[in-house]
């Protein structure tokens, strides 16, 4: 029986991977472990550049290039593993994280578990340097620990079967467009269904920074991928599962808050559409929005307070743009009409 499969999408970026391919290994000592390690269309077989690492037996499959997303369920849908990590090219996890998480889901028959974060910072040299530690709450709900938590994703470790049973038919359909936030989706998916969830209160999980190019480095194409994804979430979402009204009451809070943190002058159609999904979801009025806006909002509204507040306390969006606006029209427009 192979313990766990650790899943590693890749795409170039050798270097790093290394670093993340040490980690695995000694993460992995007294374990059975499979590592499939999906090359995404590499300009270079990753097969061909990982010679010192054949006594980890990895499993390569190299596809056309798909994305993260499509790569991290291909890579899914592959594992034979009791249980599945999934790692992207650039993370590290700590030497203990897989066989205390893994005792622990063994313990109580758990699906989901989820650590601590170690944050750190990784130097041309890899040398890392400590900076923080973040904790996050123990949520045994899971629309609340998939929307409102949102683990990093390389925190949780997935009971296969659990996964299997309810991504091999996902009720969001798999899509390249998610992938600056492509664990979102699985969560997303999953967030309408029973599960054991279960936290160690340990920092477990490393998060690196590091100045390599990553595919969260344009905040907007984040949000753009949050407003499509939510959309697409309102367009699909079952009806008859044992969280989907949780799951929408969620939902619908982050996209009010998600409006809140943008900066005004942002493009319009963008930033109110994340106002027509909190409507659509029930216009949840859990806000925390704090004493001021409160009162604003008996006065004008919650929607208006909202707008208000916008202008008196966010930074103008052009200095802060990082895309083009063409890219962010041409975007916006796409993920708008996609339903009409």
């Amino acid at each position: 029986m192979i313990d766990i499969s650790i899943i590693i999408p890749c795409y170039n970026r050798v270097d790093l991977l290394k670093q993340t391919l040490l980690s695995v290994k000694a993460a992995i000592k007294n374990l059975s472990a499979e590592i499939i390690l999906i090359d995404d269309g590499s300009d270079n077989p990753i097969s061909d550049q990982l010679n010192e690492f054949q006594d980890l037996h990895i499993n390569f499959t190299r596809q056309k290039n798909s994305g993260l997303t499509i790569s991290r369920y291909n890579g899914m849908m592959l594992a034979k593993g009791e249980f599945i990590q999934f790692l992207d090219s650039d993370d590290q996890i700590c030497n203990e994280k897989l066989r205390k998480q893994i005792d622990a889901m063994r313990k109580v028959s758990a699906d989901v578990s989820h650590t601590d974060i170690l944050e750190t910072s990784l130097d041309e040299n890899f040398k890392s340097t400590f900076i923080k530690i973040s904790t996050f709450r123990d949520v045994q709900n899971p629309a609340e620990f998939y929307i409102e938590v949102q683990p990093a994703p390389h925190s949780p470790i997935f009971r296969r079967q659990y996964l299997v049973d309810h991504l091999a038919k996902p009720f969001i359909p798999l899509s390249r467009d998610y992938d600056s936030i492509g664990e979102v989706w699985f969560y997303y998916n999953l967030a309408v269904f029973e599960a054991k969830i279960i936290k160690i209160n340990e920092p477990l999980t490393l998060s690196i920074n590091h100045t390599a190019e990553r595919l969260t480095n344009h905040w907007e194409r984040l949000g753009l991928c949050a407003l499509s994804l939510m959309k697409d979430f309102v367009h699909y979402c079952p009806e008859n599962q044992p969280y989907t009204a949780d799951t929408k009451k969620y939902v619908s809070k982050l996209a009010f808050h998600s409006f809140r943190r943008l900066p005004y002058n942002l493009y319009t159609p963008m930033q109110y559409a994340y106002l027509d999904i909190w409507e659509k979801l029930g216009m949840i009025k859990e806000t925390n929005g704090g004493r001021k806006f409160m009162l604003i909002a008996k006065i004008l509204g919650y929607r208006n307070a909202a707008i208000v507040l916008k202008y008196i306390q966010h930074i103008d969006y052009k200095k802060i743009s990082s895309i083009t606006h063409e890219e962010l029209v041409a975007k916006t427009t796409k993920i708008l009409n996609q339903y009409k």
